[in-house]
């Protein structure tokens, strides 16, 4: 067969219909980077059958269609087909009668592929054996698609071993070899199914032998049943006549009950009325009266903040009077000093003004300063009571451990970070936690040089000589040092509160803990002492203090009005009689104001008496309208009480209503139920019987006796069993069982088939691995040569060599590759270089090619790795092939050697964008032209 033809419609980006003319000799196909070159490659593999749709470079099989551009929508199906010349009539028997194949394979989007093969539907399967057979498929070597070189050299030997089977031409072996292996798992499936069968047969024939001996007792039994059962419908018949007379009896003597219940609801529902009636007047009397109580309570606290804003106005007015009579006394003894001539007569002289200006700046600093010390004090007295609210009125209040040591200011986060919690421990030891002094003999061990121990810095108690003895302290920054040098059981720490202990244990500084809080609070309030008792032994108590700035303030009075005096006493006289007029008005405007002080005093002083004598009346306004809110009240309670009992009675006879009511609900179902019972009693006797039913009871009169109707239905029950135990009784059991006999006798025979039928599959397996193994040492042979030949054209001399490994069959062995290049040792493949690799694997896959040649051979893009000297040896190696084995070659190349070697050349352009297209040129033609001209 020989490859004329490739089609292509909506296949990736070539959307419109191409064909490519595959002839003899080589046909290139060029075209710049993602042009769509690779697609033609990808379509002969697609309509050879290939499945994986990554292969396809495509995220489902649905993504080989157009997927559509700006300009042009997508397309809903993709086809490629491959025109085949079969001239020769070398094709497998199912298309051996044409002198052209094609095979199509066509896609729609969610419908999956079909195949075609000369417009036939096909299987996909027998497409991928056609072109097995053909030496040639979608995996085929003579396919070598990008990155194949790549992955030969890269595969496993197992993985490997697959292009010499392409070589022996057994790859159509494997798939009938497969194919037989499934027929063989169907055919022993097959087997055991009718094992199966055969069993359950066999349980079947046993079972019809023993319901053919037990239908005789079925029937005896369904005879029983049926007389027991006539006798039971006719005592059901009289029980269920009699339960209806008694429920007619019940209901009559329930429905009078019931008119009785319904008549004394209704009469509670009156009452009810009449309650909820008179309710809502007597909630607006209760809430009246409770409203005038509560006006009448918050005037009555109106009158108590008017007395207490009386008492605070009064003290405000004894305050106004005292200091206006001091400022009135002040005029008065100017007015004194001025009329007895002791301000102008001359003995202001006496008087040094500097001084007592100087005493006055004195007086006031000297305020400022013991109002200072009182401001210290306070705040030290504050802190002081902050600090004993949280630890306690005494630093030794408790028996902890934290409570009996004195730390030296800055070293609390240090010893915090030591011993954390444990200083809460207490001291006693009565107590489940405790701290005791363990006594040791004697301890040898020193504290690293740069440390010093801890225990200098901490007083207080023996528990913790040894600890701190052991423990030292370091600048945070010698920490790491000193750490590597601690001997067992010692630790160090910092001021800041790092931890390093000797098991490897390190701590690092950070928020200080509670214990380190308390102690830097206990050591400030040791310090807040100390400051307290030094500050009243230099300056005294708060107490003095207050006293001491208030003589100092009658003083600066006296100095000041001193000074004054004596500035007057430099005045002339006019300035002095100003003076003493405004002294006589602002006496005058004083005593006026002391007059009205006084007169409001004297307002605000009776205002209490009348405040008192309303509060007294409006008590008793209280008492008498809290007498009345509560009488309002109680009444209300009680009708609410009332209503409440007639409620709760109320419900209590509609619950024994309703329980009265679902009583003749129950009754009358019940009494209804009966009577559908005998109806269907009667309409059983009448269809089965054929009888009247009171003929019917008569009849039965004399053997109803005294029967009981749960013992008969058990009788019933008894029997149904017993017959239910005998299981499906077949009156035809023997027949069926003859018939089942002969079915046997089929089905052993056809497993007899089955198992001949597995003997020879299993001989045709042997036979096919026999002549696979033949085969493949046949074809190692030749390609080993093969490979020798090409290897020595492509590296000019040298040597190589391929060997089975890892096992004796040549069918599970893996294939390795050796290669002596020239001037060098035979080597693994593996060890070569990039370059090397790719031509020893190149020189493999023509050597499998030269063994069992393909009709077509394609060639994507093989030369780019190659150099132009192994171009041109590429070139004429795949030129002799094709005049010498007559195969064709589609070649997809950028290099212009190759593409100068070409018969004719295709173009693969994309002048609209996403939408590749193809242009053709005969090489040979041009160049008959180009001598021609």
């Amino acid at each position: 067969m020989d490859f004329s033809k490739l089609r292509l419609s909506s296949f990736k980006s070539f959307v419109e219909p191409i064909e490519i003319d595959i002839k003899d000799g080589l046909t290139g196909v060029v075209g710049p980077n993602g042009c769509g070159k690779s697609n033609l490659v990808e379509a002969i593999r697609w309509v050879m059958g290939e499945a994986s749709y990554k292969s396809m470079r495509a995220s489902s099989m649905e993504g080989v269609i157009f997927q559509g551009t700006q300009n042009r929508p997508s397309r809903n199906s993709a086809e490629v087909s491959l025109v085949l010349n079969n001239k020769d009539r070398d094709a497998p028997l199912m298309c051996n009668d044409t002198d052209l194949i094609e095979v199509t394979r066509r896609i729609e989007r969610e419908a999956g592929s079909v195949y075609k093969l000369n417009g036939n539907d096909i299987r996909a399967r027998d497409i991928q054996m056609l072109f097995a057979d053909a030496s040639t498929g979608a995996r085929s070597p003579s396919l070598v698609r990008q990155g194949q070189i790549q992955e030969l050299i890269d595969q496993k030997p197992n993985e490997r071993r697959r292009i010499l089977e392409d070589a022996a031409g057994i790859s159509g072996l494997h798939v009938r070899r497969h194919e037989a292996e499934l027929r063989i798992k169907s055919a022993e499936t097959n087997i055991d199914r009718l094992d199966d069968i055969l069993k359950e047969l066999s349980s079947q024939v046993r079972s019809l032998n023993k319901q053919s001996r037990e239908a005789n007792r079925y029937k005896n039994i369904s005879e029983k049943i049926r007389e027991t059962e006539v006798l039971l419908l006719g005592i059901k018949y009289k029980n269920i006549d009699t339960e209806c007379k008694e429920n007619e009896e019940r209901l009559h003597s329930l429905n009078v009950e019931h008119q009785n219940i319904v008549r004394n609801i209704s009469n509670k529902k009156t009452e009810e009325l009449n309650i909820q009636d008179a309710l809502p007047k007597q909630k607006r009397e209760a809430n009246e009266s409770s409203a005038i109580l509560q006006r009448l309570i918050i005037e009555m606290e109106r009158f108590d903040n008017d007395q207490v804003q009386s008492e605070r106005r009064g003290q405000e007015l004894d305050d106004l009077i005292t200091t206006t009579n001091l400022q009135l006394k002040r005029e008065i003894q100017i007015l004194d000093d001025i009329n007895n001539n002791v301000i102008g007569d001359g003995r202001g002289d006496d008087f040094n003004e500097d001084e007592i200006k100087l005493n006055i700046e004195k007086k006031e600093s000297l305020i400022i300063d013991i109002e200072k010390q009182i401001n210290d004090l306070t705040k030290l007295l504050a802190e002081k009571d902050a600090l004993e609210g949280l630890i306690g009125d005494n630093v030794d209040a408790t028996n902890s451990l934290i409570e009996n040591l004195e730390v030296m200011p800055g070293y609390e986060k240090a010893l915090d970070a030591l011993l954390g919690d444990e200083l809460y421990h207490s001291l006693d030891t009565k107590t489940d936690i405790h701290w005791r002094k363990n006594l040791i003999s004697e301890n040898t061990q020193s504290l690293p040089d740069g440390c010093k121990p801890f225990l200098n810095y901490v007083k207080g108690s023996d528990v913790l000589i040894d600890r701190l003895s052991q423990t030292g302290v370091v600048d945070k920054e010698d920490g790491e040092v000193v750490f590597s040098k601690l001997s067992y059981g010692q630790r160090i720490v910092s001021k800041e509160g790092d931890l390093w202990r000797w098991d490897g244990l390190v701590v690092s500084a950070g928020a200080p803990g509670s214990a380190a809080e308390r102690l830097g609070q206990r050591n400030r309030l040791i310090e807040i002492y100390e400051e307290i008792k030094g500050f009243e032994n230099n300056f005294g108590d708060i107490k003095g203090l207050k006293a001491q700035v208030s003589d100092t303030h009658n003083d600066l009075s006296d100095l000041r009005l001193s000074y004054e005096k004596l500035k007057l006493n430099k005045k002339n006289i006019a300035e002095v009689a100003k003076r003493k007029d405004v002294a006589m008005e602002q006496t005058s405007i004083l005593k006026n104001r002391i007059k009205k002080f006084e007169d409001e005093k004297i307002s605000f002083d009776k205002e209490p008496e009348d405040i008192d004598a309303k509060k007294i009346n409006l008590s008793e306004k209280i008492s008498s309208s809290r007498k009345k809110a509560n009488e309002d009240n109680d009444k209300l309670t009680e009708l609410e009480n009332d209503l409440r009992n007639v409620t709760l009675k109320i419900r209590e006879l509609s619950d024994d209503e309703s329980s009265l009511r679902e009583g003749k609900g129950r009754i009358e179902v019940s009494l209804e139920s009966n009577k559908e019972r005998l109806l269907e009693i009667i309409d059983l006797i009448e269809k089965e019987h054929q009888q009247d039913s009171s003929k019917f009871m008569e009849e039965l009169d004399v053997s109803l006796g005294h029967e009981n109707e749960d013992e008969m239905q058990l009788t019933i029950d008894r029997l149904k069993r017993e017959r239910e135990d005998l299981g499906g009784v077949n009156l035809k059991a023997e027949e069926e069982a003859e018939e089942i006999k002969e079915r046997i006798s089929e089905i052993k025979t056809e497993r007899d088939d089955l198992v001949e039928a597995i003997k020879k599959l299993r001989t045709g397996i042997n036979d096919l691995n026999k002549e696979g193994r033949q085969r493949m040492q046949r074809a190692f042979h030749e390609v080993n040569e093969k490979f020798q030949d090409v290897f020595k054209k492509f590296f000019g001399g040298g040597n190589a060599e391929l060997q089975f490994i890892d096992s004796d069959d040549p069918l599970e062995a893996g294939l390795e590759v050796f290669a002596q290049l020239p001037g060098k040792k035979l080597i693994e493949m593996s060890s070569l270089s990039g370059g090397e690799k790719g031509l020893v694997s190149l020189s493999l896959i023509f050597a499998v090619f030269l063994t069992n040649p393909s009709p077509i051979c394609v060639l994507d893009e093989v030369d780019a790795a190659l150099d132009d000297s192994n171009v041109e040896k590429f070139c004429d190696l795949i030129e002799d092939i094709s005049s010498n084995v007559k195969t064709r070659f589609l070649v997809i190349t950028h290099h212009p050697l190759t593409m100068a070697r070409m018969d004719r050349l295709y173009g693969v352009t994309m002048q609209e964008k996403g939408v590749s297209q193809l242009v053709s040129v005969d090489l040979n033609v041009a160049e008959k032209i180009r001598n021609i001209a």
